[in-house]
């Protein structure tokens, strides 16, 4: 069954996830989750022509995909050749669990997120986290 909620009405998926990280405590769970302690700071968020989303600081760039094809692929590899002064961390949220070759991969699924946020003392059945379950089709609780 696939749930449906007003909050993401009239967005791609990517904008919902876009949506869910500018609330503060589901951005931290997130950086968290990738960087354990090292998430301290301010972190930029970007949409990147609705391909994929990054979030950046001084010292690491976060590309989050949500979905792979090789034209994203192929400009993520070419944006790393000019990023020596970052730590790039490329993340594939809740998409198939193979290695693309990037010197730091990821793969995440929402519930991670989730646990990380309930470890810090967020409520499993917070409404954000649910938004965050059923953006990428799981049950809410």
């Amino acid at each position: 069954m696939r749930y449906e909620t007003a909050y993401f009405d009239g967005l791609t998926q990517i904008q919902g996830l876009e949506k869910l990280l500018k609330v503060s405590f589901v951005k931290e769970a997130f950086l968290k989750t990738i960087l354990d302690n090292d998430s301290e700071g301010w972190f930029r968020l970007v949409n990147h022509r609705e391909y994929c989303l990054t979030l950046s600081n001084e010292k690491y760039v976060i590309f989050i995909l949500i979905e792979l094809n090789e034209f994203i692929l192929k400009e993520i590899r070419e944006a790393m050749e000019n990023m020596d002064q970052y730590i790039p961390v490329v993340v594939k949220l809740e998409v198939e669990s193979r290695t693309y070759g990037f010197p730091w991969e990821v793969d995440l699924k929402a519930e991670d997120i989730c646990s990380t946020a309930k470890k810090d003392g967020v409520a499993h059945n917070n409404l954000f986290l649910i938004f965050l379950r059923l953006l990428f089709g799981h049950k809410p609780y």
